[in-house]
């Protein structure tokens, strides 16, 4: 009960926008506030199942009435309670697919924190490496990051299109349209790794083109320099 209590609490603050969430849970990925952010993401998505799973209950209680004591009058309501009864069952499943890809995410972060913890490196300079690297276990890593937030981003959008065509449907609550917001911090922290293990490394391994470069420049002025001087030493001889 406590657990629900605190879930709920930042729920009630994800629901009034992103702006309020706690500092922990903003968008910007870091190593010791992940696992925090994921956890509260996946408690939200079992208290929306449980709570789902319930207005799927009523909804089919609701049908039996209706279909116990036909009557033309009834027909409008049933049409309508059916069509919801097939929208949270959807929603049933999207929730358990999004709560897959939510468990995957924090085995992959872990993976990462638990590589990264046997290093002295900084937590950017350890993305940097693995983006240099030319070993298969460090790209499988940046593939499966990429992987796991593409599926991750597509769950959380199918759940996010039943949620659009629930409407005001009766049953709707708070907790069940927060999921999403929670789901989208753990987005943009994935992809701000996969931008450290990429695009961080291909600006730093541009930075040593240039360095390189610019030291091949001083090299040859350097050569020049003795070439001219040994020049003008045999003139005066």
């Amino acid at each position: 009960m406590k657990l629900k209590t605190t879930v709920l609490a930042v729920l009630v603050s994800v629901g009034i926008g992103i702006a309020a969430l706690p500092v922990s849970a903003k968008s910007v990925y870091d190593a010791s506030n992940y696992k925090v952010n994921a956890q509260t993401a996946r408690n939200a998505i079992e208290i929306a199942q449980t709570e789902v799973q319930q207005l799927i209950q009523l909804k089919e209680s609701a049908i039996q009435l209706a279909n116990s004591t036909a009557s033309l009058g009834n027909l409008p309501s049933l049409a309508q309670t059916s069509a919801e009864l097939k929208l949270f069952n959807q929603l049933k499943a999207a929730d358990s697919s999004l709560l897959a890809q939510v468990s995957i995410a924090m085995n992959l972060n872990d993976n990462l924190l638990a590589q990264w913890g046997s290093t002295n490196m900084s937590f950017e300079n350890f993305c940097t490496s693995i983006a240099n690297s030319a070993n298969q276990r460090d790209r499988d890593m940046v593939t499966l990051f990429q992987t796991s937030t593409a599926e991750m981003q597509q769950a959380a959008q199918r759940r996010q299109d039943i949620i659009n065509k629930l409407g005001n449907a009766v049953g709707q609550t708070q907790a069940i349209q927060a999921v999403g917001s929670l789901v989208d911090v753990l987005i943009g922290q994935n992809q701000q790794v996969i931008s450290l293990m990429t695009a961080k490394g291909a600006d730093v391994l541009a930075q040593k083109n240039e360095e390189d470069a610019q030291a091949k420049y001083a090299r040859r002025v350097l050569q020049d320099y003795e070439a001219r001087k040994r020049s003008a030493a045999a003139a005066i001889q």
